[in-house]
């Protein structure tokens, strides 16, 4: 019974997070078409940022599909390199025309038949158990998009009649309280959104700085996807790590490698120097804070603890250190 009213739940809830998240870029458009009256306005704000996400989804499929293709394709090609390589690894030995040496071979060439059927098997079932989760996730998404629509096209509205609910239901002083703290989150939501915004773009050009240097494959591609999985904060990025890898090691195991050590010292680099600096300086949380609040909102709740714990943390300390503020001052005025 609660799982059911929780999956009945879960687009509402999503669908309101998804709104916090584009009503930050939606005020920018707005704010471009200042002359246009209020209705319009919104409606044509909503439409270009509607064409914006699919022209940016198009933009990144362009992107990383050849490259994903290619990559299974060399995948591909190499497995029949394979006998080659075992028929000079015994002609090294000095076993290439033996009896032993050919007992080696064919061993060595049906154990990699059977691991390759094997892997084969896997990725066939791991790509219908991901098909059939991305279809069930891309369902929610779509309606929690359509109601993070809804839910914008009137978000005014929508704010009068809860404040008059929380005035019925609180009385007028409480509900004055509730709503200062809802516009103190709202604001710190969107300065967190414009803080992991900068995040993602910088930590995107420092992998296009190093994949270059480093003399690495797909750089572009990779650069992006990192970047765009950095919107979730701290490990979101480490989606684009598998995907780096995914595109370089068929091309060369060894850059690979060396790509998965480039990365891991990036991350660190980025995570404890500029991210607490970009993000909590934006919003006002020391960089321990910020740290804090992502390990404990991901342990807690997840991606949406990864993505709504910074800013809730914000609203905590700064209402914590006032709640502070005024009892010292009592205590001392007492």
């Amino acid at each position: 019974m609660l799982e059911a009213i929780s999956g009945a739940l879960t687009p509402f809830l999503w669908g309101g997070a998804l709104a916090l998240f584009l009503n930050v870029p939606l005020r920018t458009i707005e704010g471009w078409l200042g002359r246009l009256p209020p209705k319009p306005r919104r409606g044509a704000a909503l439409t270009v940022l509607l064409l914006a996400l699919a022209a940016a989804l198009a933009l990144g499929v362009w992107l990383l599909a050849p490259q994903l293709a290619a990559a299974c394709m060399q995948l591909a090609a190499a497995l029949p390199r394979l006998e080659q390589l075992l028929r000079a690894l015994l002609a090294e030995w000095g076993l290439a025309g033996t009896a032993d040496g050919q007992s080696l071979l064919l061993r060595g060439l049906e154990r990699a038949d059977r691991m390759g059927e094997n892997a084969l098997t896997g990725v066939l079932g791991a790509g219908m158990d991901a098909a059939v989760a991305a279809a069930g996730k891309a369902g929610t998404f779509v309606v929690a998009l359509v109601l993070a629509v809804y839910l914008l096209a009137d978000k005014e509205g929508l704010a009068r009649r809860c404040g008059r609910v929380l005035q019925a239901v609180l009385g007028a002083e409480q509900a004055g309280r509730v709503l200062a703290l809802a516009r103190r989150a709202g604001r710190v939501f969107s300065q967190f959104i414009a803080g992991q915004c900068i995040e993602a773009c910088i930590l995107a050009g420092l992998f296009v700085l190093a994949l270059f240097v480093f003399r690495m494959p797909s750089v572009l591609p990779i650069a992006a996807v990192i970047g765009v999985t950095a919107l979730v904060p701290v490990f979101g990025s480490f989606v684009g790590c598998a995907v780096g890898v995914a595109l370089i090691l068929p091309q060369s195991v060894q850059k690979a490698g060396w790509f998965i050590l480039l990365f891991l010292c990036v991350q660190q680099f980025e995570n404890n120097v500029i991210y607490p600096r970009v993000v909590g300086g934006r919003i006002g949380l020391p960089p321990l804070w910020v740290l804090a609040a992502v390990i404990l909102g991901g342990e807690l709740f997840g991606v949406a603890g990864l993505l709504l714990g910074i800013p809730a943390m914000s609203v905590v300390y700064h209402v914590g250190g006032e709640w502070v503020r005024a009892r010292l001052a009592r205590a001392d005025g007492g």
